[in-house]
């Protein structure tokens, strides 16, 4: 009896921690083509560039939202054991804001991350997401594998990009 409990309980509490990706319409679709700036304030980035055959992620961050913040945290952390997925993270606040987060959490010097604003809210309007954070994972053949709104780990991002 004992071991059954115990065992519910793991049940349970596993689940508690096991997020499923949130279904927003456009799973197995390729990176939509848009454009972010970077946080020189000039440069932007295109997503019809993006090549080659590694996982891709888009995190949709809030630069004031604790939660946005935590995942940029863990995602920092844990960036040794993730050099193999490019990265963008992308903010529709202003480039001030989004260099305080850039100096605050050392985003810069990885060369698989890029951090930009979406001036133009296309992933907001596209993904029809109005919530930060919302993460998007694509597979290496660069089709929606997974969208999470809301912070997710890294365990969950390696996971789904590397299925």
């Amino acid at each position: 009896m004992r071991n059954a409990i115990i065992f519910l309980l793991t049940i349970l509490l596993i689940g508690c921690y096991a997020r499923v990706p949130d279904v927003i319409g456009k799973e197995g679709q390729p990176i939509p083509g848009f454009k972010f700036l970077l946080r020189d304030g000039q440069s932007l980035v295109w997503t019809d560039t993006i090549k080659g055959n590694s996982p891709t992620v888009f995190l949709y961050f809030g630069t004031q939202c604790p939660y946005s913040r935590a995942e940029i945290q863990d995602i920092f952390d844990n960036m040794d054991e993730m050099q193999d997925i490019k990265f963008y993270f992308v903010t529709p606040d202003s480039l001030s804001y989004m260099q305080k987060v850039v100096d605050a959490y050392h985003l810069f010097g990885f060369s698989n991350l890029q951090v930009g604003q979406d001036c133009e809210y296309f992933i907001s309007n596209h993904f029809d997401v109005h919530s930060v954070p919302t993460t998007l994972i694509y597979g290496k053949d660069h089709l929606l594998k997974a969208a999470f709104v809301g912070q997710i780990n890294s365990g969950d991002i390696t996971k789904y990009a590397r299925e």
